[in-house]
C-alpha cells in the first residue's frame, strides 16, 4: 500500500466555498465491483482544506488485493480527525461499502456527520438542465472539465492489470481519475449554496414597470454561484450570477374570483344568479332563491393577478381563482402598489416553489 498527496490551488471563483470545508473531509472510493460481499476497495481518495486557498488530496492506494486492510486503516485513521464527511452518492454506496469491507478486518466505520452531494443535487434538480445527475455532468454544469476520460467501471481492469505488471502509466490513470473525483468535489459544493434557494432571501433593489404590465427587477439573491443559470416559472424568469438575481415577472390582467366560503349563510338569487345573505332571502318569494353551494360563494374582481406556487398563501393575503375547480391561485396587486419589500417576498416564494416542484 502507498499513500500519495497532491496539493491543489483553489480557483478564486470557488474560494467562497471554503467555509463549507470547516472540519470536513471530501472522499471517494474505487472498488473492483458493486457488491461489498464479492469486491474489494483498492483506492480511497480524500481532500481537505490545508490552507486559505489550498486543498490537499490524499490517496491510499492498494498495490494488490492484500493491501485492502491497510488502505482501510489509513483512511479510518485520517477520518478520525474530521467531524463531517462529504461525498457524492456516498450514503448509498461508499459509506456502506467501507463499513462492510472494514467489518471483515474488525474495523469499525463510525460516521459522525455525512453530506451527500448527490442527494443535495436531487433536492434542487430544477436548477440543472441535464438529465444525468452523475458527478461528471454536474461538474460540467459548474464549468469543471476533466483530464481523466475513464469511468470507475473502466478502471477495474486497468488496476487489475497494474497489480500484475506494475505499469506506472496504469497507476497514473487510476490515481488521476480518483484525484479528480475528489478534488472536483470541492467546486461541486456550490450545490450547498444553491440549496439555500429552497428557502430564499431575495432582496429586490430596483423595479422597472413595463408597458405590458410585467415588472423587470434586479437585486441580491442571498447566495453565491460560480456559474450563470436561469430558473423559469409560468409567469417569469430569474437569472442568477455571482450574488445577484435579475429577471422579469408578469401578472394576469383580467377578472378572478375570491371564494369566501360559508354557504350556509347565503342563498342564490335565481333571477340574477348571485348570492345574497340568507336573512335577505327570507323576504323573497319561496322559489326566488335556492341554497348556496361553496362554488356559488364568490366575489369577482378585476385587476392584476400574480400566480402563486401550489399550496402556498402568504399570511393575510386573499387567494383568487378562475373558478372553484381551478388549481391555480393568485394574489391581487396593482403594479403601482408593488414595492421592493412585497416583490422580494413574492419572488422568494416563487423561486422556492420552482425548486420544490410547485410551479
Amino acid at each position: 500500500m502507498k499513500t500519495l498527496r497532491t496539493v491543489h490551488k483553489i480557483n478564486t471563483a470557488y474560494a467562497f466555498l471554503t467555509p463549507y470545508m470547516k472540519d470536513a473531509l471530501l472522499f471517494d472510493i474505487e472498488t473492483t465491483g458493486l457488491s461489498p460481499a464479492r469486491s474489494h476497495i483498492y483506492l480511497i481518495g480524500t481532500a481537505a482544506l490545508t490552507g486559505a486557498v489550498e486543498l490537499t488530496v490524499t490517496q491510499h492506494f492498494a498495490e494488490d488485493v492484500t493491501d485492502e486492510a491497510a488502505v482501510l486503516r489509513a483512511f479510518l485513521s485520517e477520518v478520525a480527525s474530521y467531524g463531517t464527511l462529504i461525498s457524492f452518492n456516498g450514503e448509498a454506496f461508499d459509506i456502506p461499502f467501507i463499513g462492510k469491507r472494514g467489518s471483515n478486518y474488525g474495523l469499525a466505520f463510525d460516521v459522525k456527520k455525512s453530506i451527500d452531494l448527490y442527494r443535495e443535487a436531487r433536492a434542487i434538480s430544477p436548477v440543472f438542465p441535464m438529465k444525468s445527475r452523475k458527478l461528471k455532468s454536474i461538474e460540467q454544469f459548474f464549468g469543471i472539465f476533466r483530464e481523466d476520460e475513464y469511468s470507475g467501471g473502466d478502471l477495474i481492469k486497468v488496476w487489475q492489470e497494474y497489480t500484475i505488471d506494475g505499469d506506472p502509466e496504469k497507476e497514473h490513470t487510476v490515481l488521476l481519475h480518483n484525484e479528480e473525483d475528489v478534488a472536483d468535489m470541492f467546486p461541486v459544493l456550490s450545490i450547498l449554496e444553491l440549496e439555500k434557494l429552497l428557502e430564499p432571501d431575495i432582496s429586490v433593489e430596483r423595479i422597472i414597470p413595463e408597458a405590458d404590465g410585467s415588472l423587470t427587477f434586479a437585486g441580491r439573491s442571498g447566495i453565491r454561484t460560480p456559474v450563470v443559470f436561469t430558473l423559469v416559472s409560468k409567469n417569469g424568469n430569474f437569472a442568477f450570477k455571482e450574488d445577484r438575481v435579475r429577471g422579469s415577472i408578469r401578472p394576469v390582467i383580467g377578472k378572478k374570483k375570491y371564494f369566501f366560503g360559508n354557504p350556509k349563510a347565503y342563498m342564490v338569487l335565481l333571477a340574477e344568479d348571485k348570492v345574497i345573505p340568507k336573512a335577505l332571502a327570507a323576504t323573497l318569494p319561496k322559489n326566488a332563491a335556492r341554497k348556496a353551494r361553496l362554488s356559488d360563494c364568490f366575489a369577482e374582481e378585476e385587476g392584476a393577478f400574480w400566480l402563486l406556487p401550489k399550496d402556498t398563501l402568504p399570511e393575510g393575503e386573499r387567494p383568487y381563482r378562475d373558478s372553484f375547480e381551478s388549481p391555480d391561485r393568485y394574489l391581487k396587486k396593482e403594479a403601482g402598489e408593488i414595492d421592493e419589500e412585497w416583490l422580494s417576498s413574492y419572488i422568494s416564494l416563487t423561486i422556492s416553489g420552482i425548486l420544490k416542484g410547485l410551479c
